[in-house]
């Protein structure tokens, strides 16, 4: 019978310690890990923007760059790419069998029961990565750090911290030094580790500590180069860029050059990441999803503009602390739709709403579901309108499958 990704749980994260497992299957496959070296990602924020970009600029001076990240949007195919070309259906499906003989057969194990769909594809990456002779892996932790999936493997060579801030606080702690700890759990011993500028001081303490107790190295990044040397849609990516420039400022001592980082990254553009979807009406897409990215996504939209009316669609999930998200957003001068994601994990739109009548916020409506409130958006929008859909991943998704049918 043939085994496919929605057979599984999204995540078996606070099930138990998932790491002993994941390690005993890929030993069993053949440690496909130890024949590439690994640039390990972990953060709350930017993490797949500061991965892409990294990638980027490795591919553009000949080195094969595996990048796995999470989550997808519209298909499974995003998580798992070399040099930008997206894996294939089918060398997921042939891995997935790989998976389920080592899982079935030699661990006498319920595949299903046993493996979720996040691990499935780490697992399918490090495979896939192996087969193709990469010669760097990028690896994006789904949540935390020590804990994570992606911390199965054996060895890395660089450990990056993008910008950390309260985050699942259920699953890694309820204080940021909670936090910070499980995701400092994926530095290596006699390894490199770059720390994105802009951070609490308690995060570069903690990491500082962390760093000096596996003998390894640790780098600051600083101020971002300014918007006149290079542009983003967003203002959050110049930070995300700055991480980037520091990580090169290391890697093969220096030899790929900041002005070649710029030349490479100018314009850079990650789906769902302050992306136009469209011009008339001018339509902008963010999966900015927990307070910290509704923060940053707000400076953005203050900063850039302030002279147009504007729309915002948003929704979020219950675990990422959506009425704190509301509080951040209403704090814009526009008008607000609120709905329901299409996820198991959704936050309510009608709880939603309950809690912005109770802080008597101004100009929000109701919407049950994504595709009517984008339609009551652009029934509401003129010339002079920009609407933003922001907030969760399972938000924007049935808006672009809508959005990419009319395309065709």
């Amino acid at each position: 019978m043939a085994v496919k990704l929605s057979d599984f749980q999204y995540t078996l994260y606070d099930q138990q310690d998932r790491i002993p497992f994941l390690k005993q299957l890929i030993a069993k496959l053949g440690n496909p890990d130890k024949n590439f070296k690994i640039i390990h990602v972990a953060g709350t924020n930017g993490k797949g923007s500061t991965a892409t970009m990294i990638s980027k600029i490795l591919s553009a001076h000949g080195y094969k760059v595996g990048l796995f990240t999470s989550p997808h949007i519209i298909s499974e195919c995003e998580c798992i790419s070399i040099n930008g070309q997206q894996i294939t259906p089918s060398d997921i499906t042939t891995n997935i069998l790989k998976i389920k003989k080592v899982i079935t057969n030699d661990l006498g194990l319920d595949m299903v029961k046993n493996i979720s769909q996040f691990e499935i594809l780490l697992v399918v990456s490090l495979l896939f990565f192996d087969k193709e002779n990469v010669d760097y892996a990028i690896l994006e932790c789904g949540l935390g750090g020590a804990t994570d999936a992606t911390n199965a493997i054996t060895a890395s060579q660089y450990e990056i911290f993008t910008h950390i801030a309260l985050d699942h606080i259920k699953e890694l702690g309820n204080t940021l030094e909670k936090i910070i700890l499980n995701k400092a759990g994926i530095i290596r011993e006699n390894s490199n580790v770059i720390v994105a500028p802009h951070q609490k001081d308690v995060v570069k303490k903690i990491l500082t500590k962390q760093t000096q107790k596996h003998n390894s190295k640790i780098f600051f990044a600083t101020n971002p180069p300014s918007h006149k040397k290079i542009y983003f849609s967003a203002d959050y990516q110049y930070d995300n860029f700055a991480t980037v420039l520091k990580f090169f400022e290391i890697f093969d001592d220096g030899a790929i050059s900041p002005q070649e980082c710029i030349r490479i990254i100018n314009n850079f553009q990650l789906n769902g990441r302050f992306e136009t979807l469209s011009q008339s009406p001018q339509v902008i897409l963010d999966c900015a999803h927990n307070p910290d990215g509704i923060t940053r996504f707000v400076e953005t939209v203050t900063q850039r503009f302030k002279n147009k009316n504007k729309i915002i669609i948003t929704g979020f999930l219950k675990d990422k602390n959506p009425h704190k998200c509301i509080d951040v957003l209403a704090s814009l001068d526009a008008h607000f739709i609120v709905t329901t994601p299409e996820n198991g994990r959704k936050c309510d739109a009608s709880d939603l709403f309950k809690y912005i009548r109770k802080m008597n916020y101004a100009s929000f409506e109701l919407q049950p579901q994504p595709l009517q409130a984008y339609q009551a958006a652009i029934n509401q929008s003129d010339e002079d309108t920009v609407i933003f859909i922001v907030g969760s991943f399972y938000l924007a998704r049935p808006i672009l499958n809508y959005l990419r049918k009319g395309e065709k």
